[in-house]
C-alpha cells in the first residue's frame, strides 16, 4: 500500500494479507512448529514431541504450512553407517561445531600438528 486507505468502504478483510497470515500461523502449534523448523528439527516425530502436541495436530499443521509454502517436505532417508566417511573434513567441522554450540558450548577450532605415526 502506498497511501492511507481513503475509501474505507472498499476495504475487505478477506483480502488482507495480515489476516491471511494470522489465519495460517496464528495458532500456538503452528508458531512452535515454525520455531522448531528454524532451530533445525526435520523429522515428523521431532516436531510432535518437541512442541508437545499430538501427532494428529502435528500432521495437520505441517500439512497446512507445507501447502502454504512455508515448509517443504523431504522424504526420510537413513544416513548410513559410512556417512562420516563420505563427507569431507570441512563439513565435519561445521557439523560438530554447530552441534556443540547448540548445546551452549563455546567452540574454538585450532589446527594441530599431526602426531608422528607410532613405530611398528
Amino acid at each position: 500500500m502506498e497511501q492511507p486507505l481513503t475509501d474505507l468502504s472498499s476495504w475487505r478483510a478477506d483480502r488482507c494479507s495480515l489476516a491471511k497470515a494470522i489465519d495460517l500461523v496464528g495458532t500456538r502449534s503452528a508458531m512452535l512448529i515454525l520455531r522448531e523448523a528454524y532451530y533445525g528439527t526435520t523429522r515428523f516425530d521431532g516436531f510432535a514431541s518437541r512442541v508437545g502436541i499430538t501427532e494428529a495436530v502435528a500432521a495437520k499443521q505441517l500439512r497446512r504450512l507445507t501447502e502454504a509454502g512455508l515448509l517443504t517436505k523431504q522424504p526420510y532417508r537413513e544416513l548410513g553407517a559410512d556417512y562420516l566417511d563420505r563427507i569431507n573434513a570441512a563439513q565435519l567441522k561445521r557439523y560438530f561445531v554447530k552441534r556443540l554450540e547448540n548445546l551452549g558450548l563455546q567452540v574454538i577450532v585450532q589446527n594441530i600438528e599431526k602426531a608422528a605415526p607410532l613405530p611398528t
